[in-house]
């Protein structure tokens, strides 16, 4: 009976590793891992940008806050997202799908996006020199001859 409960408790905490512990364990040790001074660094500094684009209270923002790094949607990330062409609407796509839970209205994901592609009109943009006569321009796939 004893290596039945241990089993079945085993089996239980590898759902729960798979299901609500998903990424709360990085070091393997059955114990939520504390956030680091550097995570605790990105979301004071999230929770400030969001405390800009939206008036909410203190719990409010810092349950979106929590919620828009564990979807792994950064600042500069979203700002990144939003200089690509459709940028805007994946980002109110994305909020709308993603945060749906988080209880984000229409506007508000609206706010987000605009705040996300204001941040990336600020940011440098991606320049690239010609391509000369005759020069192979290296693709990933395939190498081709510019003339």
């Amino acid at each position: 009976m004893r290596n039945a409960a241990r089993r079945n408790g085993e089996h239980l905490l590898a759902q729960a590793k798979e299901g609500v512990l998903a990424g709360l364990d990085e070091d393997d040790d059955d114990q939520i891992d504390q956030p680091s001074e550097r995570a605790a660094g990105a979301e004071a500094e999230m929770a400030k940008w969001v405390g800009s684009v939206l008036p909410l209270g203190e719990a409010k923002r810092r349950l979106l806050t929590q919620g828009l790094l564990s979807a792994g949607l950064t600042r500069e990330r979203m700002g990144k997202a939003a200089r690509q062409p459709g940028g805007f609407q994946v980002l109110v796509d994305m909020l709308a799908g993603k945060m749906g839970d988080l209880g984000l209205r229409p506007g508000d994901r609206l706010a987000l996006a605009e705040a996300a592609m204001s941040d990336a009109s600020s940011m440098t943009p991606i320049t690239a020199r010609p391509v000369q006569n005759g020069e192979k321009v290296e693709t990933g796939e395939c190498s081709t001859a510019v003339g």
